[in-house]
């Protein structure tokens, strides 16, 4: 996925890594990647909707600890 960024840097394959980080536990870096497509698409809905609730998670977390 990254080796695709590379060559072609678009909003639904930086989404879709984004959202794999955070399905691996890198949420710091799931998020980090939904936030550039979102500075780059503000309208791409599903890296609004998964950066909205990876973020509340994270803080949950961090309340957690």
């Amino acid at each position: 996925m990254q080796e695709a960024l590379r060559t072609q840097d678009r909003p639904e394959l930086r989404a879709m890594l984004g959202i794999g980080l955070l399905g691996s536990g890198q949420v710091g870096q799931g998020v980090g990647e939904l936030e550039a497509v979102l500075r780059k698409e503000p309208g791409q809905a599903q890296a609004g909707t998964t950066h909205r609730r990876a973020r509340h998670l994270n803080k949950l977390v961090e309340d957690v600890r």
